[in-house]
């Protein structure tokens, strides 16, 4: 199964309710961290249970199993840290914590936060998706002129004329089930495998099919 680069792209009128990852064997959150050097390291967490992040309105503390992506800002170009949750993706800096432990298979690593680039937990039967009970669309990047907004529960779009999109943030890996629902649009896709608005694998939907 290739990996999902960026998430889910549903363009025009749409709405994400849910993309479910099947079922895998064991219930601890296992990790994929991605270091500042490319390499990339997948297992399971030892002794890492929050993370608190600083931001202009307070200090947020996330409990590991409500985590889902952490990506560390660059410092030379004075980026914020981003922290993804079931509620929501908050900017801000992250509280220095010390090296994370990871059990490999083959052993144990631990790895300093300065080699790291993203972090992302993963676990079994999680559901991910917005059910778009708010305006917010920090989970969400938009590519192309076209104006997204949330009514009535529902993402809208005002379309440009151009094949514009919009991106959940979430980093997907292995089999999922995707369930959206799409109305009152001429023509509508539903784009996976997607690192940008122009590379990726599309299911196009018109009105007669």
């Amino acid at each position: 199964m290739r990996k999902v680069a960026v998430g889910l792209v549903l363009a025009l009128a749409c709405g994400l309710r849910g993309v479910s990852e099947e079922p895998k064997d064991g219930g601890e959150p296992r990790c994929e961290i991605k270091l500042t050097n490319g390499s990339l390291i997948k297992g399971t967490f030892k002794g890492f249970s929050s993370i608190s992040l600083k931001t202009r309105h307070g200090v947020l503390k996330f409990v590991l199993k409500d985590l889902r992506n952490i990506v560390w800002g660059n410092v030379k170009k004075e980026e914020l840290d981003t922290v993804t949750a079931s509620d929501g993706a908050f900017k801000g800096w992250i509280d220095e914590i010390g090296p994370i432990e990871v059990d490999t298979g083959y052993g144990f690593l631990k790895i300093p936060t300065e080699a790291i680039k993203t972090l992302r937990v993963t676990m079994s039967g999680r559901t991910l998706g917005d059910s778009f009970d708010s305006d917010d669309l920090s989970s969400w990047t938009k590519f192309g002129p076209s104006p997204w907004t949330v009514t009535d529960g529902k993402l809208t779009e005002q379309p440009s004329g151009n094949y514009d999109s919009i991106q959940f943030n979430e980093v997907l890996e292995g089999a999922y089930t995707v369930e959206v629902d799409i109305t009152n649009a001429n023509n509508a896709g539903i784009l996976f495998h997607a690192q940008d608005q122009n590379n990726a694998s599309g299911i196009w939907l018109n009105p007669n099919n």
